[in-house]
């Protein structure tokens, strides 16, 4: 660029987080979950800088190339394999590749959910789909990793 124009540094902008960062989950009522010992309950979730982002977005990208590869071209071929419940599934996919943990939340028989087959699991239960339905929130605010 030429003249005086002041230019702001890469350095000084506002980068996001690329860790996991705490969302504090609440109940219907909106007051925060609490285990028996006052804990909070907390989704660790990564965000759309994060490597978990990034191996979402190629695991997703593989499979589609894999589909089309293995068409040919052939629409109907492509839907082979779709189903409602596989359709229900992929929109899982993303809260659950960007949930790292809950913490201050265990299953009935006692284990953490901190695991993909758990965290699947929990976000799964309609009864429970406000506790997703906070995490897709969150996952939708890039505030929310700054």
């Amino acid at each position: 660029y030429k003249g005086n124009k002041m230019a702001i540094k890469l350095s000084k902008v506002t980068r996001l987080k690329t860790e996991a960062v705490p969302l504090e989950l609440k109940d219907l009522d909106g007051e925060l979950l609490q285990d028996e010992n006052g804990e909070k309950v907390v989704a660790w979730l990564y965000g759309r800088a994060s490597k978990a982002q990034r191996d979402y977005e190629d695991k997703g990208l593989a499979k589609s190339l894999d589909k089309m590869k293995k068409s040919k071209g052939n629409q109907a071929a492509m839907a082979d394999g779709v189903t409602v419940e596989s359709i229900r599934d992929n929109g899982l996919d993303h809260p659950v590749a960007m949930t790292a943990k809950i913490t201050g939340l265990e299953t009935e028989d006692g284990k953490p959910y901190d695991n993909e087959k758990a965290i699947r699991s929990l976000y799964e239960d309609e009864g429970l789909a406000y506790i997703k339905d906070q995490v897709v929130a969150f996952l939708n605010d890039d505030k929310n990793f700054i």
